[in-house]
């Protein structure tokens, strides 16, 4: 029966409201209890800032052994690439060095790979209910003239709630924005 509706196509399976499912797993899991800290709407409690969520990455990304760490900030700079319009690894991609910085020079978080070919990456200005101001040219000059990347071979990235209108004023060419759950689908999916 199964089987047939799954060569029917998987609008032929009927599946349990999700509603009740997820509150099967709270219940399965203990989450629903009223002792719970799962039981809160993480908004309702928690509001995180900036430095904190790019510091936590920054972490993450340099976590465990160097296998970890190199396969972290590859995905990093793919699904960075992803968001900045599809753009892949540069041909002659090999990378012996990997770095990652939080809060250098106003820049959130940058991911910088480097090989024999030279250097690039992503660099991510995060926003949390803030306002974009020209930290951006700032940013761009500095990955650029300080840490010599490549431009074409590096994602630049405002990631918000939202992405933000690529009219405006302060979103250069250089500077692509996606919202931060594409980004963390793209990185997901590397």
């Amino acid at each position: 029966e199964a089987d047939k509706a799954i060569g029917n196509g998987l609008e032929e399976i009927t599946l349990a409201d999700w509603p009740q499912r997820s509150q099967d797993m709270a219940d399965h899991f203990g989450t629903a209890a009223p002792t719970s800290c799962f039981a809160v709407q993480p908004h309702e409690w928690a509001s995180f800032l900036e430095p904190q969520i790019t510091r936590g990455f920054a972490h993450f990304l340099m976590a465990g052994d160097w296998r970890q760490r190199h396969a972290r900030c590859l995905a990093f700079v793919r699904a960075g690439l992803a968001c900045h319009g599809n753009r892949d690894l540069p041909e002659d991609f090999a990378f012996t060095a990997v770095e990652v910085e939080a809060e250098e020079e106003r820049i959130d978080l940058l991911v910088q790979l480097e090989g024999p070919a030279g250097k690039f990456g992503a660099v991510v200005e995060a926003k949390f209910g803030h306002h974009l101001t020209d930290q951006l040219r700032k940013a761009e000059g500095h990955v650029l003239k300080v840490r010599k990347w490549r431009k074409p071979q590096s994602a630049f990235l405002v990631l918000s709630r939202e992405p933000i209108a690529s009219g405006h004023l302060l979103m250069r060419e250089t500077w692509h924005s996606a919202s931060w759950w594409t980004f963390l689908r793209h990185l997901d999916d590397r």
